[in-house]
């Protein structure tokens, strides 16, 4: 699913993807990594869930 998002985008023109990824989310974080994601940096506190508030990691992929 990865190979044909990457595909795709690179015909639609774009040169990299961005995403957030929540920071308790490990697994998740770990499978973009694994796809070629760099960590770009961290929004503290960006996300609000069930009244915690949770850090984001900000990362990116160039195609």
């Amino acid at each position: 699913m990865f190979e044909s998002t990457f595909e795709d985008a690179k015909l639609k023109g774009y040169l990299k993807l961005f995403a957030y990824v929540r920071g308790d989310n490990e697994r998740a974080l770990a499978v973009y990594l694994k796809q070629g994601f760099k960590v770009v940096g961290t929004a503290k506190k960006h996300a609000r869930v069930k009244g915690v508030f949770l850090d984001e990691v900000l990362i990116e992929k160039w195609l």
